[in-house]
Protein backbone atom coordinates (compact mmCIF):
# COMPACT_ATOMS: atom_id res chain seq x y z
CA UNK A 1 0.00 0.00 0.00
CA UNK A 2 2.82 2.40 0.85
CA UNK A 3 4.60 1.82 -2.46
CA UNK A 4 1.38 2.39 -4.44
CA UNK A 5 1.01 5.83 -2.85
CA UNK A 6 4.60 6.70 -3.71
CA UNK A 7 3.91 5.70 -7.32
CA UNK A 8 0.77 7.82 -7.33
CA UNK A 9 2.67 10.88 -6.10
CA UNK A 10 5.44 10.21 -8.60
CA UNK A 11 2.95 10.05 -11.47
CA UNK A 12 1.11 13.17 -10.34
CA UNK A 13 4.30 15.18 -9.80
CA UNK A 14 6.16 13.96 -12.86
CA UNK A 15 9.10 12.97 -10.65
CA UNK A 16 10.69 9.55 -10.29
CA UNK A 17 9.75 7.15 -7.53
CA UNK A 18 13.26 7.36 -5.96
CA UNK A 19 13.04 11.17 -5.92
CA UNK A 20 9.65 11.03 -4.19
CA UNK A 21 11.06 8.59 -1.63
CA UNK A 22 13.98 10.99 -1.00
CA UNK A 23 11.49 13.82 -0.46
CA UNK A 24 9.48 11.82 2.10
CA UNK A 25 12.67 10.73 3.86
CA UNK A 26 13.65 14.40 4.24
CA UNK A 27 16.70 13.95 2.04
CA UNK A 28 17.99 16.85 -0.01
CA UNK A 29 16.02 17.63 -3.17
CA UNK A 30 15.87 20.71 -5.35
CA UNK A 31 13.41 23.33 -4.17
CA UNK A 32 11.49 23.11 -7.45
CA UNK A 33 11.28 19.32 -7.12
CA UNK A 34 10.03 19.52 -3.54
CA UNK A 35 7.47 22.11 -4.61
CA UNK A 36 6.15 19.87 -7.40
CA UNK A 37 5.88 16.89 -5.07
CA UNK A 38 4.19 18.97 -2.39
CA UNK A 39 1.68 20.34 -4.92
CA UNK A 40 1.03 16.83 -6.21
CA UNK A 41 0.31 15.66 -2.66
CA UNK A 42 -2.12 18.52 -2.11
CA UNK A 43 -3.86 17.75 -5.40
CA UNK A 44 -4.21 14.09 -4.48
CA UNK A 45 -5.58 14.98 -1.05
CA UNK A 46 -8.08 17.40 -2.56
CA UNK A 47 -9.29 14.82 -5.05
CA UNK A 48 -9.66 12.20 -2.29
CA UNK A 49 -11.64 14.64 -0.13
CA UNK A 50 -13.92 15.45 -3.08
CA UNK A 51 -14.40 11.74 -3.74
CA UNK A 52 -15.33 11.08 -0.11
CA UNK A 53 -17.77 14.00 -0.07
CA UNK A 54 -19.39 12.66 -3.21
CA UNK A 55 -19.68 9.21 -1.67
CA UNK A 56 -21.20 10.68 1.51
CA UNK A 57 -23.77 12.60 -0.55
CA UNK A 58 -24.65 9.43 -2.44
CA UNK A 59 -25.03 7.49 0.81
CA UNK A 60 -27.33 10.19 2.20
CA UNK A 61 -29.38 10.15 -1.00
CA UNK A 62 -29.75 6.38 -0.83
CA UNK A 63 -30.60 6.53 2.86
CA UNK A 64 -33.28 9.16 2.22
CA UNK A 65 -34.65 7.04 -0.62
CA UNK A 66 -34.83 3.97 1.59
CA UNK A 67 -36.53 5.93 4.38
CA UNK A 68 -39.13 7.31 1.93
CA UNK A 69 -40.01 3.81 0.76
CA UNK A 70 -40.87 2.66 4.28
Amino acid sequence: MYDARIKQVALESGKSRPTVVKFFNFEKTKFSTAEKIYKACLQLIQSKVAERKSQAREMMRLSDELNRDR
